[in-house]
């Protein structure tokens, strides 16, 4: 856990969950929820990541989910996070939104950039390859992370990067 994050415990009825273990039906505590106060989700198992300002998802997934030491984070199109809106643009201007909010991400789970170890890239169009990479060198200047870029058929946008980063231990 970050250690500038503080935390409040969401009491929930203490329910006993049946539970196979072994071959043999047991009971176990159900899954503790913490929310932080930048409003981040903290379960037994995993820590759903959601800066401060960021509008809500329009589709059923995350922004970023950390567990076990990594930070997942989904796939980000030239969405204006704070609005919700695309910004539709070159593929210049769309690399660029989508790696300025995967940095925002990684910046409310307490990550940076350099604590990125993998990124896929998702392009339209092939030919976007060498234009995408100039906007790529601005955020990732040295210490590249493994890197998969691929073309696809996206739905009125150019591009979408996800990445995976380790988590500083506080």
């Amino acid at each position: 856990m970050h250690p500038f994050i503080s935390l409040s415990v969401e009491r929930r009825r203490s329910t006993r969950i049946p539970t196979l273990i072994n071959g043999a039906l047991q009971s176990k505590p159900a899954a503790r929820s913490i929310r932080s106060n930048s409003g981040a989700l903290y379960t037994d198992m995993h820590k759903i990541v959601h800066p401060a300002n960021a509008a809500k998802p329009k589709l059923p997934f995350s922004l970023g989910v950390i567990s076990d030491g990594l930070l997942f984070v989904s796939g980000q199109a030239p969405l204006n996070l704070e609005t919700g809106e695309m910004e539709y643009g070159d593929i210049r201007s769309e690399a660029r939104r989508c790696l300025g909010n995967i940095q925002i991400i990684l910046e409310a789970a307490g990550c940076s950039l350099r604590d990125v170890v993998r990124v896929g890239v998702f392009l339209n169009s092939l030919e976007d390859v060498a234009a995408m990479n100039e906007v790529y060198r601005e955020f990732f200047k040295e210490n590249h992370p493994a890197r998969t870029t691929v073309g696809v058929q996206l739905p009125k946008f150019k591009i979408e990067i996800d990445c995976i980063a380790r988590v500083p231990k506080p």
